[in-house]
């Protein structure tokens, strides 16, 4: 068992190239801390900024969002039926497990 377990995981992973390993950590800490050096400091009263625009952003941005069915500009007949098409379904789909469970309880089969 454990050697065929192992001659599976050989297959599995021997066709795996390099490139999917990436760089070693020692490169990729080197490379980061390559970059942090390089890159200008940032003051903190830009971050500070930044910070207030993206609230504000996301603020607006949730205060327009997508109106509700009442606001979509649909006739009422189109709504109804909407809903009467979920509801149908929804019916359906319960009736449709509750027919294919089995009734094995002692009341169900009239033995009380």
């Amino acid at each position: 068992m454990r050697r065929s377990l192992a001659f599976a995981l050989m297959l599995s992973f021997g066709h795996a190239s390099v490139a999917m390993g990436g760089e070693t950590l020692l490169q990729s800490g080197q490379r980061i801390i390559t970059r942090q050096a390089a890159a200008p400091a940032v003051s903190p009263t830009t971050t500070l900024e930044t910070k207030r625009l993206r609230a504000d952003a996301a603020g607006r941005s949730a205060l327009q969002g997508q109106g509700t069915l009442a606001q979509s500009g649909m006739r009422a007949r189109n709504k109804f039926l909407i809903g009467l098409g979920i509801a149908a379904a929804f019916a359906g789909v319960a009736l449709a497990i509750d027919g294919g469970v089995e009734d094995s309880t002692p009341s169900s089969r009239g033995e009380r």
